[in-house]
């Protein structure tokens, strides 16, 4: 996936395995965890010698808006319409689409959007244009409720995911059912893909021609560019136990960039899987000193990196030659600071260590190329942490309710409060900023210069964004005129700005102007309303 400046996301407690739109998330470690004291190997015979304690991880929500290379498509779904608004402009245009639009995606480098109808059951591909906006309709599966794109814009992918459906709403049973739009301009189609039981999860390679939809009994590999009718595509396993049940245990596939492979950890295995993506599906073992927490792949697709938490470990990975010989690997020990997660800098070949099991206020800084290890206090445990495009600037959300670290007054504020930090990766400065609510989603520009934050509290009147310059660490927030739902940042635009949606009767977006901050807002999506 390529997130880079455009990388938005925000903190969701459900465990949402799927809504997965860009091809690099991972099927998130608190998916189905569990405290689990799971076999070595999958060996019935053989327990770890501690329990398996799961490291969680936030889910994003890449829900509407959505930019696109000159546009930000905002669904209207009671009236059937998605607006199209000018991201130099701010000129509204309304499209009208099929019925009950709930979910749109684009590709930033192209002006397609494609549309799920769910009402109508069936999707509507945008070609915009400042002069016409062309629109083909085309029917899909029943049921659906989800849309992924491909990179490069040329492909998406419609299914069911289960974790999306709510109480009470009912359950077509399209458990192995997805379906392949092809959206090039004149040569619009559906085709149906029989896959594994049940999507969990969507992936891409980085250029956008095959899919790899992992399901609980393995990955369904599609061919993008090759696909002219209804096809089967029967997956590839990615364990040896054929009984595993997915859903049981806390397992994260991973894809390489290139497609090459597929890395799985699983809370019932001491090690990790290995699976060769061409030809036969090749399957082998990386025995590791415990069952791992995390695991990142290189955007290179040429190592990868596994935290062995009991073990005490970071272990790296060299792909060129895994599946060959899997017993080489490399092992850097840990023996002191927080260990769960980790954020990986290849840039500096350094990784960020954190725990979000325990509320240890502290991060290690390792390189992995020494072994060298530097921990800082950081005063508040964590939830997450984000690194900035370039990695010179970490974002740290914190948990709210910890242990204050005196009977200070302060501490205690700090403890009862929620928090975020922005962190210096290569000094280690850190400042803490208190927040009045829980952070939502936030984005990066694409020069590392500046983050901005939702703070979103309706009970008590919090509808703010904070803008916060990270070379300055100064914080400043802008108070809206209605509670804030996504942030992203404009596609191409004279003037470098993001967009926030709120929550308003008839639509309402502020476009916050990144250099000085200045904010002007579009109400009534579909009113042909005034700009503020």
């Amino acid at each position: 996936g390529d997130f880079g400046g455009d990388f938005a996301g925000g903190f969701d407690d459900t465990n949402n395995d799927s809504n997965n739109d860009t091809g690099n998330n991972d099927q998130n470690n608190d998916g189905f965890g569990s405290n689990n004291d799971g076999p070595n190997n999958n060996s019935p015979n053989n327990e770890p010698e501690e329990p398996f304690i799961p490291e969680p991880e936030e889910v994003f929500n890449f829900l509407a808006p959505q930019p696109s290379r000159n546009y930000v498509f905002v669904a209207n779904s009671d009236l059937d319409t998605v607006a199209k608004i000018d991201a130099d402009t701010l000129e509204i245009t309304s499209i009208e689409v099929g019925d009950n639009p709930t979910v749109v995606r684009t590709w930033k480098e192209t002006n397609v959007a494609v549309v799920l109808n769910e009402g109508s059951s069936d999707v509507s591909i945008i070609h915009a244009d400042p002069l016409r906006d062309d629109v083909v309709t085309l029917p899909i599966r029943e049921g659906f409720n989800q849309i992924v794109m491909a990179p490069g814009g040329r492909h998406a992918l419609a299914y069911l995911n289960y974790a999306a459906i709510e109480d009470g709403e009912e359950e077509i049973g399209r458990f192995q059912d997805v379906n392949l739009i092809r959206l090039v301009n004149g040569d619009e189609a559906v085709f149906n893909v029989a896959v594994g039981f049940r999507v969990l999860e969507i992936e891409f390679d980085d250029d956008g021609e095959r899919a790899f939809v992992v399901t609980e009994d393995g990955i369904s590999i599609i061919d993008m560019e090759n696909v002219d009718d209804d096809i089967n595509a029967q997956p590839v396993p990615v364990t040896d136990d054929p009984l595993e049940d997915a859903l049981a245990v806390d397992r994260e596939v991973e894809i390489t960039g290139d497609g090459r492979l597929a890395l799985v950890r699983s809370s019932v295995l001491e090690g990790l899987n290995v699976i060769s993506l061409d030809g036969q599906g090749q399957l082998v073992q990386v025995t590791l000193d415990g069952i791992p927490t995390d695991l990142d792949i290189y955007p290179d697709s040429t190592s990868a990196l596994a935290v062995v938490k009991n073990a005490r470990q970071v272990v790296t990975l060299d792909l060129a030659d895994v599946v060959e010989d899997p017993e080489t690997v490399n092992v850097i020990d840990v023996p002191e600071g927080p260990l769960g997660l980790a954020a990986l800098d290849v840039t500096s070949g350094t990784a960020l260590l954190y725990s979000t099991a325990t509320v240890e206020p502290r991060i290690t800084r390792l390189d992995i190329n020494t072994g060298d290890q530097t921990t800082w206090d950081i005063r508040k445990g964590l939830a997450g942490v984000h690194l900035s495009p370039d990695a010179s600037r970490a974002v740290l959300f914190h948990v709210k309710g910890d242990a204050p670290r005196t009977d200070n007054e302060s501490d205690v504020f700090i403890a009862q409060s929620w928090a975020y930090s922005v962190l210096d990766t290569r000094s280690g400065f850190v400042k803490l900023q208190t927040a009045p609510t829980e952070p939502g989603e936030f984005v990066f520009t694409d020069d590392s210069q500046t983050m901005f934050v939702i703070l979103n509290d309706p009970a008590n009147g919090v509808r703010q964004v904070d803008r916060i310059n990270l070379q300055s660490f100064r914080v400043d927030p802008i108070v809206l005129g209605s509670p804030p739902e996504h942030i992203g940042i404009l596609p191409s635009s004279d003037t470098p700005r993001v967009y926030v949606s709120q929550e308003h009767p008839v639509g309402r977006m502020t476009f916050i102007t990144i250099e000085d901050g200045d904010a002007k807002t579009v109400t009534g999506y579909e009113l042909n309303s005034r700009i503020d």
